[in-house]
């Protein structure tokens, strides 16, 4: 069971910052989120509960990986995406979320990239 008087709570943005990425649960999209906590806690996560105002209204998020990158790098696609996939199959499929903070410059080269492709 999770001691909720030991976890640390604070705000969060929507979104990541570039060069951030976030694996994290919306518990307040799943059924029973002691529950979920307690799945997380299960599975080897260590969960840092923080409020998110989304336009919906509050949300109770447990992040589970905050990383960043440099941003002269490109993050792989993949990263993450075995730890997202077990989870979506695991809890709500749309309370887990994968934030990536792509830097701006990087993404428009991307663009520019598909731009060009489609051209030709």
């Amino acid at each position: 069971m999770i001691d909720l008087e030991n976890l640390q709570t604070s705000t969060l943005p929507v979104g990541a910052k570039p060069g951030q990425i976030m694996l994290l649960v919306d518990l307040t999209l799943t059924p029973n989120p002691m529950a979920a906590l307690d799945l997380l806690k299960s599975m080897g996560y260590e969960p840092q509960l923080k409020f998110c105002t989304f336009t919906t209204g509050l949300h109770i998020i447990a992040v589970l990986k905050d990383e960043r990158f440099d941003l002269a790098q490109p993050i792989d696609d993949e990263y993450l995406m075995d730890e997202w996939i077990e989870l979506v199959e695991r809890i709500n499929k749309d309370a887990v979320r994968l934030w990536r903070g792509h830097p701006k410059q990087v993404t428009l080269q991307a663009r520019e990239r598909q731009q060009q492709t489609k051209g030709k």
